[in-house]
């Protein structure tokens, strides 16, 4: 979600269903892996490290939140006044604490195999009033979100 080489791998505890649709989206979805690709499909990176946290939640009425982070990210706490320096105002704190989440929320629909997330409110401003557009793939109950063909 924050790379045009990016993939997200979400799952949910739900029966296996056979067919992807917008029904089969509607749900909480915890973050599984998140991680940037090449465009052979190896993995480059891991922006969240190797153990991310979030949730990713469609609503039936066509409603997202999106929610990542990386595991044990900094607190507004001494272990900041080390990463960014000592007497530091409590903006650049702010900043260290959160350089490693990613927010938003809006609406989404559904365009084939292709999910469009029409972006509010975002952490990242650049992203508000965008349209995010991932492909989709479900096999059981892991939900993988990938820039779409060509994209990359």
């Amino acid at each position: 979600m924050l790379s045009k080489s990016g993939s997200t791998s979400l799952e949910q505890e739900a029966p296996a269903k056979s067919t992807t649709g917008p029904g089969q989206l509607v749900g909480v979805w915890s973050l599984v892996s998140f991680t940037v690709l090449d465009k052979a499909g190896s993995i480059l990176d891991f922006p969240m490290g190797r153990h991310p946290e979030g949730l990713l939640i469609y609503t039936a009425d066509g409603f997202i939140s999106v929610h990542l982070s990386k595991s044990k990210r900094l607190a507004h706490t001494a272990q900041t006044e080390v990463a960014v320096g000592p007497g530091r105002p409590p903006e650049v704190e702010a900043v260290a604490s959160t350089s490693h989440y990613l927010g938003y929320t809006g609406t989404y629909e559904w365009r084939g195999d292709l999910v469009v997330h029409h972006v509010l409110v975002a952490s990242v401003p650049q992203w508000t009033g965008t349209q995010q557009v991932r492909q989709v793939e479900l096999k059981r109950d892991v939900l993988t979100l990938r820039p779409p063909h060509g994209a990359c």
